[in-house]
């Protein structure tokens, strides 16, 4: 068992589906697999303590996420496999900075559609949100993942009892769905599965670790969909809106995938395994 309650099985690892066998994989980033992380842009392997200039994805699918500002990196932990964003600017984006343009192609990668299911191993150092519900208000928000460029798409804690995913079309009018839910985001040892899920009607749940949240408001399900292009902050320019935590693994599938079905199952038995999480 490591410092922060998550214990790697290794011998385990290879018995278990892993997620690129289990559905429509989107993108994947394991922050303890070192043969991903580098210090530069894809040469130099990073080394325990360093900030992380690149980070490979293992879907196949080349969304790979980078980060040329030095400020604005996360660092880092070796032993316990995850990269800790400060808050306030670290973050890393499918196209490294650049925060620029207004287009579609500018947003990042899109989903087919408005179904999607995204888990994220995270532990959460600080909340901030807009209900004045959260631990402490030093200015940040929050912001988990979002698209590219412009704050298209988002996931956002807005406090420890609620999220928001916003999502979009092809001009860039945009939904959010509000998730108002019962289950507390800050516990005392805070390392989780959060998995995000819209399903194709256009309704959004969250999930923390097996038990289920309240679900929201429907987008318009033939209009809007999810652009991937962001991991630590809502868009590539980083600043401020930029999630302060650690965060250990992140798997999108470009489905619905019910997390208390046989499909999702597979996942939280590989993850739960792989970290031992108590859920």
């Amino acid at each position: 068992m490591n410092g922060i309650g998550i214990q790697r099985k290794a011998s385990n690892r290879q018995e278990l589906k892993t997620p690129g066998t289990i559905g429509t994989l989107k993108f994947w980033y394991d922050m303890g697999d070192a043969r991903t992380m580098y210090s530069d842009d894809g040469s130099t392997a990073l080394t325990d303590g360093q900030d992380c200039y690149r980070i490979d994805d293992k879907s196949g699918n080349g969304l790979h996420l980078k980060n040329s500002a030095s400020a604005q990196r996360p660092t880092w932990d070796a032993g316990d496999g995850f990269l800790d964003f400060d808050g306030y600017g670290d973050h890393m984006s499918t196209n490294d900075g650049d925060n620029s343009g207004d287009a579609q192609s500018d947003r990042g990668s899109a989903f087919s559609t408005c179904a999607m299911t995204i888990f994220f191993v995270i532990k959460p150092d600080d909340f901030d949100g807009n209900d004045n519900t959260e631990i402490t208000t030093d200015g940040s928000d929050d912001y988990l993942c979002g698209s590219q460029a412009n704050n298209h798409c988002l996931i956002r804690f807005d406090s420890k009892d609620r999220w928001s995913f916003k999502l979009c079309d092809t001009s860039g009018s945009a939904d959010v769905l509000y998730i108002d839910h019962d289950l507390n985001f800050l516990v005392a040892d805070g390392t989780l599965i959060a998995t995000c899920r819209v399903n194709s009607s256009g309704e959004g749940f969250v999930y923390k670790n097996t038990s289920a949240g309240a679900a929201t408001d429907t987008v318009n399900n033939t209009a809007k969909i999810f652009h991937w292009g962001t991991l630590g902050s809502s868009g590539a320019l980083g600043a401020t809106s930029s999630f302060d935590g650690k965060i250990f693994e992140v798997i999108g599938y470009e489905e619905d995938i019910d997390p208390f079905g046989t499909q999702a199952g597979k996942v939280y038995e590989y993850l739960k395994t792989k970290y031992a999480a108590i859920l």
